[in-house]
C-alpha cells in the first residue's frame, strides 16, 4: 500500500507539471455531489458481494489485495499490474466508505481487472450493473476503462490468467472516457440461466514514443439490481408466429375479470399483451395497446387476470413467456385471442341457494315517475349490479250486474307464482361497488313490481357467488280519479 501512495504521489506531480494548463479542463466539474446522491437513492438490493469495496481486502501472490466476493484477471502472457486497497488519502470518506478496488503500473501496458460470478438469479430477467470508476494516465492515454455482464456466468479463469479470451458473450457498458475523475459505468444484461458475472476491465493504450508512462484504475460503489424494462414489458417477439411451446391457453370471462391461464413446456416469465374494445371493433392483430404487469418468476403454470371490465366489452390478447434458448433469450407468442364479457342485457349466475342473504342490506325501491328506483348496500363487499323483477300489470274489465260504468275499470292481477321466477332484468352493472343503483323503467300507472336486488362477486378468482335480497312488492300509481275505477281482480283454484 505504500508503493502504492508512492506511485500515485510521483504520477500526480507529474501529471500537475505537464498538464496544468489543461488540467482544469480534464477534471471538469467533480461529480461528487451527485455520486453521492445517487447511492443515497439507491434502495434495492445490491447483488454483488462487498461491491462497496468495504467489506475488507485478502491477500493474493505476489503481493496483491483483492477486494473480498472478487477475482483478479489478467490476459496471459501480458503484464500483471499491482492490486492493491486504498486508503482514505486516495479517496473521498463520505462517498463510500474509504476502500476502493485499484490496479496499476508504471512503464507498461496492461490488460487486467477483477470480476465476480453472482448466482440465484432469474433467467432471462434483466439486470443492471453499475460500477464507478476512476482512471490516471499521462499524456492523454486513454485508459480503456468498461464494466461488462457475461449472461453465461462463467468462471472464466480461476487462476487469474485469462489463456483463451473474455467470455464471448459479454455485454460491455461504454467506455470510460474521463480522466482524474470518477464517472459511472453502467451496462444490463440477462442471465442465460441463474448466473451472471461482473467484469472490470481496464486496458490503457500506452503510445510508442520512448517515454515511461503510468496507468492506474479504481472501483468503487457497485451494484447488481434487478432492472425491469421501463415500459413494464417483456422483450418484444422476433416472430409473432404461434410458439407451441405455449400450450393450453385458456380465457374465462367472470364479471367484471377476464382470466387467462396456459402452460409451457419449460419455466418461463408471464405476460399478457392486449386490447378492449367493443364488439363492433376489431382489435389490431397482435393486440399491444395494453400489458399486464410482467411476472419474471419462472414457472410452467401462468395465470393473469385482466379486471376493471365493463358490460359488453372485448378482450383481445396474445400470452407471452421469456426464455433461454441457443444462448439467447427468446419471447414466445401465443396466437391472437378474444373473449367477452356480459352484456348489460344478460343476467347474473342464479343464486344458489335462492335464500336471502344478510349481506344484501337497506333494500328499498321508490316509484319515480314512469320508473322504479332501487337501491341497496352491501357493505362487507364490493359487487355487481342488478334487479330481477316480474310485472303485474293493472287489468281492464267491463263491468257488469248491478255495476255500471261508461269508462273501463283496471284490475291489477295477482298471479301465485314460484318466488325465484323472474321475467325481466334491468341492465347489468359490472362494477363492483358496495352501495347499488338500478332502474325499472316504463312502469304504466296501475302496475305492480315485485322485484329482488342481485349482487355477484368473484371468489378465489374462479367462482362467482351470487346474492339475492328479500323480495319486494311497489305499487305504482294512486287511487284514480273518478274516470277510472281500479279493483283488485283475484284468481283461486276452484274447489
Amino acid at each position: 500500500m505504500k508503493r502504492h501512495a508512492l506511485y500515485s504521489i510521483i504520477a500526480l506531480l507529474l501529471a500537475t507539471l505537464l498538464f496544468e494548463g489543461q488540467k482544469e479542463t480534464i477534471r471538469g466539474k467533480d461529480p461528487w455531489e451527485d455520486k453521492k446522491s445517487y447511492i443515497e437513492q439507491q434502495t434495492e438490493e445490491n447483488l454483488l458481494v462487498n461491491g462497496s469495496m468495504e467489506e475488507g481486502f485478502y491477500w493474493k501472490y505476489p503481493n496483491h489485495f483483492v477486494a473480498k466476493g472478487w477475482e483478479r484477471w489478467w490476459i496471459h502472457g501480458s503484464v500483471l499490474p499491482e492490486y492493491d486497497d486504498t486508503d482514505k488519502s486516495d479517496v473521498r470518506p463520505e462517498y463510500d466508505g474509504e476502500h476502493a478496488q485499484t490496479y496499476f503500473k508504471w512503464g507498461a501496458s496492461y490488460t487486467a481487472g477483477i470480476y465476480q460470478t453472482v448466482t440465484g438469479l432469474s433467467p432471462c430477467t434483466p439486470y443492471q450493473l453499475t460500477m464507478w470508476a476512476r482512471s490516471h494516465s499521462l499524456a492523454g492515454a486513454l485508459p480503456h476503462a468498461r464494466i461488462g455482464l457475461d449472461p453465461q456466468g462463467l468462471d472464466f479463469t480461476p487462476d487469474g490468467a485469462v489463456k483463451s479470451g473474455l467470455p464471448p458473450q459479454t455485454v460491455w457498458s461504454d467506455e470510460q472516457t474521463a480522466l482524474f475523475t470518477w464517472e459511472q459505468l453502467s451496462v444490463q444484461a440477462e442471465p442465460l440461466g441463474d448466473r451472471l458475472t461482473a467484469i472490470l476491465y481496464t486496458a490503457p493504450w500506452r503510445p510508442n514514443d520512448g517515454r515511461t508512462y503510468y496507468f492506474d484504475a479504481y472501483w468503487d460503489a457497485g451494484k447488481l439490481i434487478h432492472s425491469p424494462s421501463p415500459d413494464g414489458r417483456l422483450s418484444e417477439p422476433d416472430s409473432w408466429a404461434p410458439s407451441e411451446f405455449i400450450q393450453n391457453l385458456s380465457a374465462v370471462s367472470l364479471l367484471d375479470q377476464v382470466i387467462i391461464t396456459w402452460n409451457t413446456s419449460s419455466p418461463a416469465s408471464t405476460q399478457v399483451w392486449y386490447e378492449i374494445t367493443s364488439a363492433a371493433v376489431v382489435a389490431q392483430n397482435p393486440p399491444t395497446a395494453l400489458a399486464t404487469p410482467v411476472d419474471l418468476t419462472p414457472v410452467t403454470q401462468h395465470r393473469v387476470v385482466i379486471e376493471g371490465l365493463r358490460s359488453g366489452e372485448v378482450v383481445s390478447f396474445v400470452a407471452l413467456s421469456r426464455r433461454p434458448v441457443d444462448a439467447q433469450c427468446v419471447t414466445e407468442a401465443s396466437a391472437p385471442r378474444s373473449v367477452s364479457t356480459l352484456l348489460t342485457t344478460d343476467r347474473v349466475p342464479r343464486p344458489n341457494p335462492w335464500s336471502p342473504s344478510e349481506d344484501i342490506q337497506n333494500f328499498t325501491a321508490t316509484h319515480v315517475l314512469e320508473s322504479i328506483v332501487a337501491t341497496w348496500d352491501t357493505p362487507n363487499l364490493a359487487a355487481t349490479t342488478q334487479v330481477w323483477y316480474n310485472v303485474i300489470p293493472a287489468t281492464p274489465i267491463t263491468p257488469t250486474g248491478t255495476l255500471s260504468y261508461t269508462v273501463p275499470v283496471y284490475l291489477p292481477l295477482i298471479v301465485a307464482s314460484h318466488p325465484t321466477n323472474y321475467k325481466f332484468a334491468t341492465h347489468l352493472d359490472l362494477a363492483p361497488v358496495t352501495h347499488h343503483l338500478a332502474f325499472i323503467e316504463d312502469i304504466q300507472e296501475g302496475d305492480t313490481v315485485n322485484l329482488v336486488a342481485l349482487s355477484s362477486y368473484i371468489v378465489d378468482d374462479e367462482r362467482v357467488v351470487t346474492l339475492v335480497s328479500d323480495s319486494i312488492q311497489v305499487k305504482v300509481g294512486d287511487i284514480p280519479p273518478t274516470t277510472s275505477t281500479y279493483l283488485p281482480m283475484l284468481l283461486c283454484n276452484s274447489q
